[in-house]
């Protein structure tokens, strides 16, 4: 499968993904968050639980992945790779429905093939005002501001990222 189709087909799956929640309820339990090596994700999770926003109504939590050799490799530098419905992205115990993406596995596939350099992965769960926050019409401006001015400087903070576009 070229890399074409299969980011085309990453982008089919995320965009089928749409997972609303009860109001106040956040994505996926906590003992799993609290228990990621159990997800059997290659690489390692990081969660970041409850993160409030100053832009956004809901905190919700936060998975960066880093991939595998990361804390082996002091001096390297990442790109960051921001992804939404966080919690369908790695660990099949936590998402809401439809199929696990994955997105470990096809990241250490595209690694290793030379088609991408190792990458983070930031992926933000979403909350029961999903489709208000991502409708451009609606809450996308506050929910970018959340990610821009709020998220990536403390990913960028305290991983070893690359900070240019």
């Amino acid at each position: 499968m070229s890399i074409a189709s299969r980011t085309a087909l990453l982008i089919s799956v995320a965009l089928a993904a749409c997972t609303e929640r009860p109001a106040g309820e956040t994505a996926g339990p906590v003992t799993y968050i609290d228990d990621w090596q159990g997800s059997g994700v290659q690489g390692t999770l990081v969660y970041w639980k409850g993160v409030a926003s100053n832009f956004l109504a809901r905190p919700r939590h936060v998975g960066i992945w880093l991939p595998p050799g990361y804390d082996a490799a002091a001096e390297a530098r990442y790109p960051v790779l921001y992804m939404h419905d966080g919690q369908n992205l790695f660990d099949p115990r936590l998402i809401g429905s439809g199929e696990i993406w994955d997105v470990d596995d096809a990241v250490v596939r595209l690694v290793e093939s030379g088609t991408i350099p190792p990458v983070i992965v930031v992926g933000v769960f979403n909350s029961a005002d999903r489709g208000f926050e991502y409708s451009p019409w609606h809450g996308a401006p506050d929910y970018a501001r959340f990610l821009i001015d709020e998220l990536m400087p403390r990913v960028n903070e305290e991983f070893a990222t690359l900070t240019g576009p």
